[in-house]
């Protein structure tokens, strides 16, 4: 039970969330590279957690975070390639021996993944925060800022962000309990059921 509502809670707060192996980039190729390796880090330790574990809710909680993390470090390469910056390909090595370690785990690897889950959470959300408030690319800073605008709206869960052409950010979020689709318009207005 204490996993599970755990889980609920780290789920919840995935609105930020790629895992990052430090607090603040000093650059926008920077604040790509932590994004980029903390995006990989989640989806490939979530590949083998959703093998090796034992309990369900942790083992749906590891899928989801493919699901969305795969989304989210396309959009991550899209936006990085447009502003002519490069994503790493592979972890780094404190990331790579992380997931090793659940590779190589004793089953059942439950505790660990969770554990690390949590501790990468905490980085993302700090790193977010940060090139939100001091990023020094514009678009970067957009992408870091609406997936928080979203989140102070009282949605959580954000997924699937994309601006589309008319300037919208527009996703995946839940609220009260409730999948909803999402949209941050360009004077900051955040509504609900928009498609």
């Amino acid at each position: 039970m204490k996993t599970r509502l755990f889980l609920a809670s780290l789920a919840t707060a995935t609105a930020m969330a790629f895992a990052l192996p430090a607090l603040a980039a000093d650059s926008a190729q920077d604040f790509v590279n932590k994004a980029a390796a903390g995006g990989m880090f989640e989806v490939d330790s979530s590949k083998v957690a959703e093998g090796k574990v034992q309990d369900q809710s942790v083992k749906d909680f590891a899928h989801k975070m493919i699901d969305d993390h795969g989304a989210a470090n396309a959009k991550l390469e899209t936006i990085a390639g447009e502003q002519k910056l490069t994503v790493p390909k592979e972890l780094d090595a404190k990331l790579k021996g992380d997931v090793d370690t659940l590779q190589n785990g004793k089953d059942p690897i439950d505790a660990p993944y969770v554990q690390m889950q949590r501790d990468a959470h905490t980085d993302a959300v700090k790193l977010f925060e940060s090139y939100a408030k001091d990023g020094d690319n514009a678009e970067l800073k957009t992408f870091a800022q609406a997936k928080g605008r979203i989140q102070d709206a009282g949605f959580a869960d954000v997924s699937k962000l994309t601006k589309d052409d008319q300037g919208i950010w527009r996703g995946q979020a839940n609220k009260d309990g409730k999948n909803t689709t999402v949209a941050l318009d360009y004077k900051g207005n955040v509504v609900a059921g928009t498609n």
